[in-house]
């Protein structure tokens, strides 16, 4: 006669990585914008906004700033510091001394 066994459950679970690090829901400051650029794989918009003659976007890779002529691409490694001027104006301090406002 055998003897039912019973089934022990195991130790390891699967996680997914996205899991472990959930997209944020992205928050526009005007329904009718829209992300300016294909995102990359594992990439996630969090914040839409307008600039005076452009468009702000902050993923969690990049900050990309698109003005009607040029776009300023900087990745969030990169960025030392950021400070606000006055009520309209953003500096960004990068770690190769360069400075984005």
């Amino acid at each position: 006669m055998q003897t039912v066994r019973e089934v022990e459950p195991t130790s390891l679970e699967h996680i997914r990585r996205s899991d472990g690090f959930p997209k944020k829901a992205l928050e526009r400051e005007d329904e009718c914008l829209r992300v300016p650029f294909p995102l990359l794989s594992g990439e996630a918009p969090e914040f839409l906004g307008r600039t005076s003659d452009g468009t702000i976007v902050l993923s969690n890779y990049r900050i990309l700033v698109r003005h009607k002529e040029s776009f300023i691409n900087l990745p969030l490694g990169l960025i030392e510091a950021v400070d606000t001027r006055d009520i309209f104006y953003l500096h960004i301090y990068s770690k190769d001394s360069t400075i984005v406002r």
